[in-house]
C-alpha cells in the first residue's frame, strides 16, 4: 500500500498546525521530517526540538529521517521528542554503532527504519545481524564484490529487496544520448535474469532552465565525461518520452514477463534465464563488450514465446493497470496486464489513445 508522506520542509513554520490540519483533512496520515546536519548532507534543517514542538499539535504519524553523522548520539532524543518512525543511514557510522542505535530505538518503543545510500562497496552480509529491507548497490561495484549476486535469493526469501543503480559517471551501461540503442533495455531486463528486484537510474527529469532552447549542462564534468544535451533526462518537459526511456521501459516489461513465467515454473525458467544471460553479464555490460541488441533479441524471443501461456496458467483474474502522467498533464502512459490480452501499453492525450500496442 502506497503511503503519502509530505515533507514538512515545505510547511509554514509560523503556523505549522494549520498546514498539518490541512494535510489531515485531505487524507494524509503521515508527515515526513527531514533532519539534516550540514555534514552528512550539505543542507541544514532542524533538530529534535522542532519534532518535540510538533507532537502536541498533530496526531499524524511522524516519520523522522536522520540524515546526520553518528545517529547513535541523537537517536534517543528524537525518540523521546515524539517520533513514530526513525530512519537512519547505515553508512553514517560503524556497523556496531548502527546496530546499537537500532536497538536503542526499538527499546524506546519507536519503529526503526533503514535507508541505504551506497557510498561504499559493502554487501548486505557485511552488516552482520542487521536487517536491511531495501539495499541498492552500484552496478560497477559488482566487479569487486560479486558475492552480492549470491545474496539475492536468500534476501528475497526473508522478504528483503535488493536493487542496483548506475550513476552519472558510469559510461556503460547507461542511458546517455550516445549509449547503444538497447543499452537501456539491458538495464531494465537484467534484474529479471539475475534476481535483482529493480533498477535505479540516476536521473529522469533533470532539465536545465530552458531545455528546448539549450539542453546541455555546460559546466558539469566528471573525469573525462561531459554531459551532452539530453544526457540528464529521459522525459522531456512537455511529456514526450525519449527513445532511451522507451528502450528502458521495454526492458522492464521483459523483466515483468520473466517474473510471471517464474510463478509457473520457477526452477525451469531460472535455469533457462541463467543460460540466456551468461554471454550478457554485468562485466561485459560495464566494458561495453557485447551487442546489446543481440541481448534484446534473445530476451524478446524467450519471453514473448512463453509469456502468454504462462500468464493464462497463473490465472491473472484481474486487469492490473499502471499509469504515468506527463508534467504538463497532456500525455498519459498506461500499462495493462490481463489474462485475456497479456501485457499491453498505450500513450494517451486527454483520454484519447495516440499509440496502443501489445508489449
Amino acid at each position: 500500500m502506497a503511503i503519502l508522506s509530505p515533507s514538512i520542509l515545505s510547511c509554514d513554520y509560523m503556523n505549522m498546525e494549520k498546514d498539518f490540519t490541512a494535510c489531515k483533512e485531505n487524507g494524509v496520515k503521515w508527515l515526513h521530517v527531514d533532519i539534516m546536519d550540514g555534514h552528512f548532507v550539505p543542507n541544514l534543517s532542524f533538530g529534535y526540538s522542532l519534532v518535540k514542538s510538533m507532537r502536541p499539535i498533530t496526531d499524524l504519524v511522524l516519520d523522522v529521517h536522520l540524515m546526520i553523522d553518528t545517529p547513535i548520539k541523537y537517536a534517543e532524543e528524537f525518540c523521546k521528542a515524539g517520533a513514530d518512525y526513525l530512519t537512519i543511514h547505515v553508512e553514517a557510522d560503524t556497523p556496531e554503532n548502527t546496530m546499537a542505535a537500532l536497538e536503542k530505538i526499538r527499546a524506546l518503543g519507536v519503529r526503526p527504519g533503514m535507508k541505504v545510500a551506497m557510498a561504499g562497496n559493502k554487501s548486505p552480509s557485511e552488516f552482520s545481524g542487521m536487517n536491511i529491507d531495501n539495499y541498492c548497490q552500484g552496478l560497477i561495484h559488482l566487479r569487486k564484490h560479486p558475492k552480492l549476486l549470491d545474496e539475492l535469493e536468500p534476501r528475497r526469501q526473508k522478504g528483503f529487496k535488493t536493487t542496483f543503480y548506475v550513476c552519472a559517471t558510469a559510461m556503460h551501461p547507461n542511458t546517455f544520448m550516445d549509449s547503444p540503442a538497447d543499452e537501456g533495455f539491458w538495464l531494465g531486463a537484467y534484474p529479471g535474469i539475475t534476481g535483482f528486484d529493480g533498477f535505479l537510474r540516476w536521473a529522469a527529469n533533470s532539465w536545465p532552465k530552458d531545455p528546448y532552447d539549450d539542453a546541455s549542462f555546460k559546466t558539469v564534468r566528471r573525469g573525462n565525461l561531459h554531459w551532452r544535451p539530453g544526457d540528464t533526462f529521459l522525459i522531456y518537459p512537455r511529456g514526450e518520452l525519449s527513445s532511451r526511456l522507451i528502450s528502458l521501459r521495454a526492458g522492464v516489461v521483459a523483466a515483468e514477463k520473466m517474473r510471471i513465467l517464474k510463478e509457473g515454473e520457477r526452477e525451469t525458467v531460472e535455469k533457462a534465464l541463467k543460460k540466456l544471460g551468461e554471454p550478457y553479464g554485468y562485466k561485459g555490460a560495464v566494458n561495453n563488450a557485447f551487442d546489446f541488441s543481440a541481448f534484446r533479441r534473445a530476451v524478446d524471443e524467450f519471453v514473448n514465446k512463453a509469456v502468454i501461456p504462462a500468464a493464462s496458467a497463473n490465472e491473472i483474474k484481474e486487469t492490473k493497470t499502471f499509469n504515468a502522467v506527463s508534467p504538463d498533464g497532456l500525455n498519459e502512459v498506461r500499462l495493462e496486464l490481463s489474462e485475456s490480452k497479456g501485457l499491453q501499453y498505450s500513450v494517451l492525450r486527454r483520454g484519447k489513445i495516440l499509440v496502443g500496442r501489445k508489449a
